[in-house]
């Protein structure tokens, strides 16, 4: 509990909830706006998947997604022989598309960084202290 004269001295604090389904779908498309996806990647298929996920928990799912094809193509070449093969414009979009396995391997991997308890406890804050 924090003491109502001392509450009154504090700069305003908003709480501004983790995002709904419909905006993490749009997150989504624009972290990845420009990449290169596969036809089979279902952002409202991720967004159903990432309930608690913030927005920057989204990013991060986004750039691990992305990171996946470039693993692939690099996985066993030497650093010298990547550089010829970009250089010589040998790795195409083709290669480092990123697909909706991309995606199942980084959900796997990914964690929101919020939990159940501490929404609730913002929620909480939120309904005896929040802006009105």
């Amino acid at each position: 509990d924090i003491d109502e004269a001392f509450r009154r001295r504090l700069e305003k604090r908003i709480y501004i909830p983790l995002p709904d389904m419909h905006a993490r779908e749009e997150v989504l498309r624009i972290h990845l706006e420009g990449i290169s996806l596969a036809d089979d990647v279902d952002f409202l298929q991720i967004a159903n998947r990432t309930e608690q996920f913030s927005g920057a928990d989204l990013q991060h799912l986004c750039r691990e997604a992305c990171m996946n094809p470039l693993r692939r193509v690099f996985a066993d070449l030497p650093l010298d022989e990547i550089k010829a093969k970009r250089e010589a414009g040998a790795f195409g979009e083709e290669q480092t598309r990123v697909s909706m396995a991309d995606f199942e391997q980084a959900l796997e991997k990914a964690n929101p960084a919020t939990h159940a308890a501490e929404i609730a406890k913002f929620e909480k804050w939120n309904a005896e202290f929040g802006s009105r």
